[in-house]
C-alpha cells in the first residue's frame, strides 16, 4: 500500500511514477510530484520506482501570471 496525496492506493511490484499518475488520470506535464518527500523531476516519472509504502505527493499545476 502506498499513500498519494494522504490517500491509500494498492501498491504492485514494479510500478513507476509514470504508470501511477497515469492509472489515477494525471498529466504529467501538468504536476509536480515528491516520492517520500523527495522532488522528482518530470523527465525521471518513467525510470522512478514507487516502493512499497511510499508517500507520493502530486501538486496539480496552475496557469496564470
Amino acid at each position: 500500500m502506498i499513500h498519494l496525496n494522504d490517500e491509500p492506493v494498492a501498491w504492485e511490484p514494479g510500478l513507476t511514477l509514470a504508470t501511477l499518475l497515469a492509472r489515477q488520470g494525471y498529466a504529467a506535464p501538468t504536476v509536480a510530484v515528491w516520492l517520500n518527500d523527495e522532488f522528482v523531476a518530470r523527465g525521471s516519472y518513467e525510470q522512478t520506482p514507487v516502493p512499497d509504502d511510499a508517500s507520493v505527493i502530486v501538486v496539480l499545476m496552475a496557469p496564470g501570471g
